[in-house]
């Protein structure tokens, strides 16, 4: 029996298909679990500047990724989230320093009202002898139990997953840590923290997903999120 070749055309649309999955980074497993890109590879689409007025740069897409040109400050999600699970891949320039902050109220500046997943280079930046600054830290907040992180300019993985007061922050496949808002302990963290001044901080129980510029080179891919309902 003769078996003829596929045709040309339905290669092609099979290719045309395939490539939104490949460049937003979502997998067919994560697709069936819900989840969405956050970011489409190729435009900052469905997000918008904090501080338009105080930019003196913008966030671009560049090779697939989310990065900063200049210091345009944060860049938040125009939708909010409540609870959820957020995957990321990250990297920074050497002496780097960033971070992805949730729950964000609209109005407000980022770090008074949302917690944050702390991203730094932990060799190079005078931060990392404070362990509540060091990368996937709750910033400020908790420390992270172990240090998972690659050196900078090497991409890591990551993961946010918030459920109620449960928050889990996840790095290069290994949950580093886990805790619990608006408990007891939460409270008398961080009523001695910086964010003692800031009744809103980590009070919402929905809000914006924010990506921090800290003035160094900074670059996102691959962000997707699945609402957990």
């Amino acid at each position: 029996m003769r078996i003829s070749p596929p045709c040309t055309a339905c290669l092609c649309a099979a290719i045309v298909f395939l490539l939104p999955a490949i460049v937003v980074g979502l997998s067919p497993a994560e697709a069936k679990q819900g989840f969405q890109p956050l970011f489409d590879g190729k435009s900052t689409t469905g997000w918008y500047l904090v501080k338009p007025e105080r930019a003196k740069g913008e966030w671009v897409a560049e090779d697939g990724c989310l990065t900063t040109k200049g210091r345009p400050w944060e860049l938040a999600t125009e939708k909010v989230y409540g609870d959820f699970e957020l995957r990321f891949e990250w990297k920074l320039a050497p002496g780097g320093n960033s971070g992805v902050l949730y729950r964000v109220v609209k109005g407000t500046h980022p770090p008074t009202s949302g917690p944050e997943y702390q991203l730094l280079d932990n060799e190079r930046h005078g931060s990392d002898q404070v362990a509540t600054r060091k990368t996937a830290a709750a910033y400020a907040i908790y420390a992270p139990e172990r240090d998972a992180t690659k050196p900078a300019g090497e991409w890591n993985t990551a993961r946010i997953i918030v459920r109620g007061n449960h928050v889990e922050h996840w790095l290069n496949g290994e949950r580093v840590l886990a805790f619990e808002m608006n408990t007891p302990e939460w409270n008398a963290l961080v009523a001695k923290s910086k964010f003692a001044k800031y009744p809103r901080f980590a009070k919402a129980r929905e809000g914006h997903i924010v990506l921090q510029d800290h003035a160094s080179p900074v670059w996102f891919r691959n962000l997707r999120i699945r609402e957990i309902r």
